[in-house]
This record gives structure tokens, C-alpha cells and sequence, in this order.
């Protein structure tokens, strides 16, 4: 018996910013031509107050923070989400054809402000212990090599126990 499983795709991108009006419209008719169910951006540079004007450019369901982004397909929900860690992490749980799970995308700077590595004082936060139990998860990560400000690195994890995954 052959099992036909859905399928799901996904994008990740450092866009290096979209504050530009040309530049994010350019990137928006590209990205839509992908047909992606799920796009995770990091470096956006989005202020607060161009989430809402961003998303109805998009014209599907997006959330939005200084550091990323995530965009669904018009046909897909966004249930709800969250922004955490400096606005550099957006925690979202989507509906992508019947099935409900959650998308994180983080976007880690070399280091913070007081020169500490991000992930070390990461794991001094109790963050992962309010997310969900998942039992599985697939890691979509970049890093960037910066000549001057070292390695970043963005990372977006799909999870959920309702997704039929092929593994």
C-alpha cells in the first residue's frame, strides 16, 4: 500500500532587510511565485508600526518583528503567535491544510550587547520550557559568515504532532 503524503514548503530567507518599498515589492512577487506554504524571514528591520501595512502587501497571513518574519500562503490560518527574545524569535502555530502545528524562527546576532554569545544566555532562560512538547521538528537553518561581525544565524524549526512527515 502506497501512502501519498502531503506535501509541505517551506522557505527560509536572510533577506538583509525590506524596509525599502521597491526592494519588498519585488521580493513579495518573487516569493509568491514560489507557491511556498510557509516563508520564515530573518533581518527583516520591520518596525512595529509597518507590520500591518507589510502583511496586507503580502495579502495572506503573515506575522512580523523587528528581526524576522513569518508569511503563509493566502489559503493557510495563522492561529496565533508570539514575539520573544528581543523580537528576534516569532513562535507561530499555523493551519497549513487540516493540520496545526508550530513554526519558530529565530535570528541570533554573533553577540548581544554586553558581548555575551546569544545561545549561552539563551540557555540561562527558561523560554524552551513554555514551548510545547514536540516530538519531532525539522531544523531549517543559515549561517551567514559577516567579515566584520563574525557568524549569524537564523534558524527556523517546523514542529507538530499532526503533520505527516515522511521519516
Amino acid at each position: 500500500m502506497t501512502v501519498q503524503l502531503p506535501r509541505l514548503t517551506i522557505i527560509t530567507l536572510n533577506c538583509r532587510g525590506i524596509r525599502d518599498d521597491v526592494r519588498r515589492r519585488k521580493l513579495f512577487y518573487h516569493l509568491r511565485t514560489l507557491q511556498a506554504d510557509i516563508i520564515c524571514l530573518q533581518e527583516t528591520h520591520c518596525s512595529a508600526a509597518a507590520a500591518a501595512y507589510w502583511t496586507s502587501m503580502w495579502a495572506g497571513p503573515a506575522v512580523w518583528s523587528k528581526h524576522v518574519g513569518v508569511l503563509l500562503a493566502p489559503s493557510h490560518s495563522l492561529v496565533s503567535s508570539s514575539v520573544r527574545f528581543q523580537e528576534r524569535l516569532i513562535l507561530a502555530e499555523v493551519k497549513v491544510r487540516g493540520h496545526t502545528f508550530t513554526v519558530a524562527n529565530l535570528y541570533a546576532p554573533p553577540r548581544t550587547q554586553n558581548g555575551l554569545p546569544f545561545f549561552g544566555r539563551l540557555s540561562t532562560i527558561p523560554l524552551f520550557l513554555t514551548l510545547p512538547a514536540w516530538p519531532f521538528g525539522l531544523v531549517i537553518g543559515t549561517v551567514v559568515r559577516a567579515p566584520l561581525t563574525g557568524n549569524r544565524l537564523a534558524l527556523s524549526l517546523i514542529t507538530g504532532s499532526t503533520w505527516p512527515l515522511p521519516w
